[in-house]
């Protein structure tokens, strides 16, 4: 279902929370407080300031939405070396400071990996999640992770499977290739898509590191691998997450515990 979207902003109830580290966790809240909260974990690069539901439909559908920046965008502190299951550290943050005990939790693009490892590691707070356009486990069984990119992005997701220091370098030496958009994809860069160049602006004139630390996330060989779980009930240190198996490159998947 489509629903009528607006930009966010930044004086939309945004707030600050403290994850277990002293970090900031940047949230901004939007629809009715007594509504079902989820949180929307945006993609890479992106912030909680984006397109959303607009309030109308948020009401309509007694949804509380939570748009959280991850660590090293936006307002909240970087967090360097952190793999796809620290995000539900920042969440229950979040959550923890607005009274929440049960929640769902979506995630579009880079963030899809991310939502699905909120639902592996907090099985007993997370009702349901949605994984929009995420890409699988690096490394899953039987999938070529690099098959239909584009030379560019595959170039560097390779550099991040080698690590820091290589996709550091990378980023020095690569230069923007408008070659990795369709014709068609330019079109609706400048029609109904035109808000997508918006939200990457936005991302990138805050970020301190955020892109880097994702793409170096989701590139970890055994950091997030199908089928297998480590759900937590306590808030001692994170440890990776074992994400459910269902999940593929480019197309939207659901998950409930239990």
């Amino acid at each position: 279902m489509t629903l009528t979207t607006h930009h966010s902003s930044v004086d939309e109830r945004t707030r600050l929370a403290t994850r277990a580290d002293g970090g900031r966790v940047a949230y901004t809240e939007s629809g009715p407080v007594n509504g079902h909260p989820v949180f929307f974990l945006h993609g890479t690069p992106g912030s909680r300031i984006g397109v959303l539901p607009r309030p109308f439909e948020l009401s309509r559908r007694r949804v509380r939405l939570i748009a959280i920046d991850r660590p090293g965008y936006g307002m909240s502190d970087r967090r360097e070396g952190r793999d796809v299951a620290s995000i539900a550290e920042d969440v229950a943050a979040v959550a923890d400071e607005l009274g929440i005990d049960q929640f769902s939790v979506a995630g579009r693009s880079g963030g899809g990996p991310h939502a699905l490892a909120c639902a592996a590691v907090w099985p007993g707070r997370v009702l349901a999640t949605v994984c929009m356009s995420g890409p699988a486990p690096f490394g899953a069984e039987g999938l070529d992770w690099f098959a239909g990119m584009t030379p560019t992005g595959a170039a560097e997701y390779r550099a991040a499977a080698t690590g820091h220091a290589a996709l550091e370098a990378y980023f020095a030496s690569a230069e923007f290739d408008p070659g990795v958009f369709t014709p068609a994809d330019h079109a609706a860069a400048f029609g109904g898509w035109s808000w997508l160049g918006t939200v990457a602006a936005q991302a990138l004139a805050t970020d301190q590191g955020g892109i880097v630390d994702d793409d170096l996330a989701m590139s970890l060989p055994g950091a997030v691998t199908p089928g297998r779980l480590a759900p937590r009930t306590s808030r001692s240190p994170l440890s990776p997450a074992r994400l459910p198996s269902g999940t593929s490159n480019g197309k939207t998947s659901t998950y409930q515990p239990g």
